[in-house]
């Protein structure tokens, strides 16, 4: 009876833990976002479009993408606007997110990470990536093209 107890307890704590790190991936996913919005375009694209934001581009090249020749650039612009966020996770937050995204990227033995030492922080990073991919996939753009 204990052991069940106990266990129900584990599951509870679980469930908690990834409540917890769902908002909390959605406020930092906005956040980054946001950062896209106030990053001027970089008029890659040509002038067929009237993109003004990093975001509005994101948001072509998810959805229009991808574009083979700009895949490395999309990856260092990403990452140099996402990072930011992901490093500035205090260490016991970080904990909580890897888990909760190796759960959501159904990375095999994820438990077995230290994320003390940040072995998790690319699992974050990863994720909160996809996440607003998703956003980006779903947003009305057909306004920004002549």
């Amino acid at each position: 009876m204990e052991e069940d107890l106990w266990l129900d307890l584990l599951d509870k704590t679980y469930d908690a833990v990834m409540k917890y790190a769902r908002i909390e991936f959605e406020s930092l996913t906005r956040r980054a976002i946001y950062a896209l919005q106030r990053s001027e375009a970089s008029g890659i694209y040509g002038d067929g479009y009237q993109f003004k934001t990093l975001w509005d581009e994101w948001c072509h090249e998810v959805q229009e993408g991808p574009h083979d020749l700009l895949d490395q650039a999309w990856n260092k612009t990403l990452s140099s606007v996402f990072q930011p966020f992901v490093d500035r996770i205090p260490a016991h937050e970080s904990e909580l997110l890897a888990t909760y995204a190796a759960r959501e990227l159904d990375i095999p033995d994820w438990w077995q990470w230290n994320t003390v030492q940040g072995e998790g922080t690319d699992s974050i990073m990863q994720l909160l990536e996809e996440m607003a991919a998703s956003i980006a996939g779903d947003r009305n753009i057909g306004h920004l093209t002549s």
